[in-house]
């Protein structure tokens, strides 16, 4: 009797380490899942910063990574497409996207990812529309306070699309609409009044000031938003008004020291009114840009204007 008590004990100890090693080995598999998660995050959300910064290069870069490391998510696929686009390579990203959809990852964001293809690829508006109200159709809420109505990501990924480009490309007012209903959604998000005002703009006419109260909305979500900033600045510079156009744009740089589109527009400015205070604005560029061919065309036509003729060559 006292034997098998005994080899019950052992047993039962045995059974515990048993227990104890698989919980650890668990709790490290989700830590290291979780980490992961976390660093891919955090990568996904510098990538559309540097998007939004024109720092293109960088934002493929980092996208890129964060892709390798994650293939499966939809939203690093979304965005690392997103960062083709901004360097001009529509077929990299139209690649990327059916790459996607034949893997099985149909998430609504990828749909209005190939839309957005369609619109830079020359298709047919209605293709492009057809797939974003798929994407809208597939995100429709079933309870909570938004039941009924559309994903307000999704909306906001639609106006984005039709805000790339020329004016051109895509329909501007069926994005508003859209926007509009995000907007109404989501009360935080100023990225979605950011590119409602890029739509504004793309009609062109009378809707410079809509555009200017898109913009300024997306400043009263975000007071930091100096993308906002430097879109305004980009309507007043159209019309001359210099007082306006640097406000805004130090205005941006008060809200971000490294924005650097705000830097090169006051280099364009004064390029050809005082070529040495454009040296100044034409500097910080150069220190928060991406370093590619553009950074070095814009210092060699600064030395052409200062009249160093050899050193710009």
């Amino acid at each position: 009797m006292a034997e098998y008590k005994q080899s019950y004990i052992i047993f039962f100890r045995h059974i515990n380490n048993k227990t104890k090693k698989m919980k650890k080995t668990i709790s490290f598999v989700m830590t290291a899942l979780l980490s992961i998660t976390m660093i891919t995050a955090q990568s996904v959300a510098d990538g559309i910063k540097y998007i939004t910064y024109q720092k293109n290069k960088s934002a493929v870069d980092v996208l890129q990574k964060a892709y390798n490391s994650n293939s499966k998510d939809a939203n690093t696929i979304y965005w690392y497409g997103q960062s083709l686009i901004a360097n001009k390579d529509i077929a990299g990203a139209k690649a990327l996207y059916q790459k996607a959809l034949q893997e099985g990852v149909s998430d609504a964001i990828i749909i209005v990812g190939m839309g957005h293809i369609d619109l830079l690829d020359g298709a047919d508006i209605n293709s492009a529309k057809q797939k974003f109200e798929q994407a809208i159709t597939a995100t429709i809420e079933t309870k909570g306070k938004n039941k009924g109505r559309a994903n307000a990501n999704i909306l906001n990924a639609i106006g984005r699309a039709n805000a790339s480009g020329s004016s051109k490309i895509g329909d501007p007012n069926y994005a508003i609409d859209k926007l509009k209903q995000a907007g109404e959604i989501d009360l935080t998000n100023s990225e979605i009044y950011v590119n409602m005002g890029i739509n504004y703009q793309k009609i062109g006419g009378e809707m410079g000031g809509e555009a200017v109260k898109a913009y300024s909305e997306a400043i009263a979500r975000d007071p930091k938003n100096a993308d906002a900033m430097y879109r305004i600045g980009l309507i007043y510079a159209s019309q001359n008004n210099k007082e306006l156009l640097e406000q805004f744009y130090n205005n941006a740089i008060a809200a971000d020291v490294a924005f650097a589109p705000a830097y090169l527009s006051l280099y364009r400015y004064y390029e050809q009114r005082d070529v040495n205070r454009a040296k100044d604005y034409l500097d910080k560029y150069l220190q928060y840009a991406d370093k590619d061919c553009l950074t070095d065309y814009f210092y060699a036509d600064y030395l052409f204007r200062a009249g160093k003729y050899q050193e710009s060559l």
